[in-house]
C-alpha cells in the first residue's frame, strides 16, 4: 500500500511514543529502520531539520496494543510474560502512518503479521545494504585513493555543469563494444553507494565531487583532442584512472574494480559521451 495518507502532525505525542522503551531498543529500531517509516512504500524520514536542530520524529508503534481497547491487543500474550515495550513488539513508523494503523476505521487491515512483515522486510534490507557494503570496503578503500590523486594539486577553478543526457542513451548513441557495455553497467550497480561516499566526501571538502567531475571531463577532453574515437575512449579512460593510483601492494583487483565504479559514476554525472 502507498503512502496516501495526508494526516500530518509529526511532534504530536500518542500514548506509543515510545517514552516507555529502554533507549538502546529504540537506537536499534531506528538503525534498522535505516531512518525511515518502515510502512510499505513510505519514504518518510524519520528526522527533520529545524534551522540547525535535528529532530527526531519517530513513533514507536507496537504491533500488539497495551489496552484492552488497543489495536492488536493480545492478552494471552502479554499474560505469557511478552514485554509490550520490548523490541519484538514494535515498529517504527511515521506519524500519519502510526495513525493509519492503529485508527479503528483501518486497524483491521493491518494484522500483526502484516506488521511484522513490515519490519522484516525493512531489517532484511538493512541486513543486505551493510552485507554489500562490507564486501566492497576493499573498493570504496582504492576509491578513496584513486579520487586523492586525481584531484591532487588541480587548480580550483571548475565547470560544476552535470551530464544532462542518460547512461542508457550514452551507450546507445555511441555504439559502445559489449565489453564496454558491461564495463559500465557493473559500476552503475553501485552508483547509489557512490552517490553517498561523495556526499560524505563533500562534508570534509565541499569542492572534491565538482573538481572530480572537471578532471574526468579533463581526461575525456584530452583524449578526443588527440583524436581517440568514442569507441576507445571507455577502456583508455578506465586505464588512466588505473595508472593515477600507485601500485602500493593493495589489491589489484580491488582497484581496477574501483576505477570501473569511478569511471560509471562520472559516465553518468558528466556531460562525456554525450555526441556521436
Amino acid at each position: 500500500m502507498a503512502n496516501t495518507s495526508t494526516t500530518t502532525n509529526p511532534a504530536k505525542k500518542t500514548p506509543n511514543d515510545g517514552r516507555k522503551t529502554p533507549e538502546r531498543v529504540k537506537y536499534r529500531l531506528l538503525s534498522e529502520a535505516m531512518g525511515h517509516c518502515c510502512f510499505v512504500d513510505c519514504k518518510r524520514p524519520l528526522f527533520v531539520i529545524d534551522d540547525d536542530d535535528t529532530i527526531n520524529v519517530a513513533q514507536f508503534c507496537h504491533i500488539r496494543g497495551r489496552e484492552p481497547e488497543a489495536a492488536r491487543h493480545d492478552a494471552k500474550w502479554i499474560a505469557a510474560g511478552n514485554d509490550v515495550d520490548g523490541y519484538n513488539n514494535l515498529v517504527v513508523m511515521c506519524y500519519d502512518h502510526h495513525h493509519t494503523i492503529d485508527d479503528r476505521s483501518t486497524r483491521d487491515r493491518y494484522t500483526v503479521a502484516v506488521l511484522e512483515r513490515m519490519k522484516l522486510a525493512r531489517v532484511n534490507t538493512h541486513n543486505d545494504f551493510w552485507r554489500e557494503a562490507h564486501a566492497l570496503t576493499p573498493v570504496f578503500e582504492q576509491i578513496d585513493e584513486l579520487c586523492d590523486h586525481l584531484i591532487a594539486n588541480q587548480a580550483v577553478h571548475f565547470d560544476p555543469d552535470l551530464g544532462s543526457v542518460s547512461p542508457e542513451e550514452k551507450i546507445r548513441v555511441n555504439k559502445l563494444p559489449p565489453e564496454q557495455e558491461r564495463l559500465i553497467r557493473s559500476g552503475l550497480l553501485y552508483r547509489s553507494h557512490v552517490a553517498e561516499w561523495m556526499e560524505s566526501v563533500s562534508q570534509v571538502n565541499v569542492k572534491a565531487p565538482e573538481k572530480l567531475r572537471f578532471r574526468m571531463r579533463c581526461i575525456y577532453n584530452g583524449l578526443r583532442a588527440e583524436g581517440v574515437e568514442c569507441d576507445q575512449v571507455i577502456p583508455i579512460m578506465h586505464g588512466k584512472i588505473i595508472d593515477r593510483s600507485p601500485d602500493n601492494g593493495s589489491d589489484a583487483t580491488a582497484r581496477v574494480h574501483a576505477a570501473g565504479v569511478l569511471l560509471a559514476y562520472f559516465f553518468e554525472a558528466c556531460d562525456i559521451l554525450e555526441r556521436e
